[in-house]
């Protein structure tokens, strides 16, 4: 499967984290300041680099998850075609 993925489509405070090796990293910010949007962007791009790589994406409201980081990540596999890389449990 080929896929074309370019870093545009990431908002200029997050592009550093294509290339950090920390083992933790923190994302905070105010609403609205594309966390979540970029989240998925990053995390699955080193999903498709590292083999094996796992991730645990936390929320100050538990309850959230779902209708945030969830829903997220599946429109961003569903646009760029990436359903088939992917399994759920949902």
């Amino acid at each position: 499967m080929l896929i074309e993925w370019t870093k545009k489509i990431t908002l200029d405070p997050y592009l550093p984290l294509y290339e950090t090796d920390a083992k933790i990293i923190f994302i905070w910010g105010g609403r609205d300041s594309g966390k979540s949007f970029a989240m998925p962007q990053i995390l699955t791009r080193k999903a498709l680099m590292y083999k094996g790589f796992r991730c645990m994406l936390v929320r100050k409201q538990l309850n959230t998850v779902k209708s945030s980081m969830f829903d997220r990540f599946y429109n961003f596999f569903d646009t760029y075609k990436l359903n088939g890389i992917v399994s759920s449990t949902k």
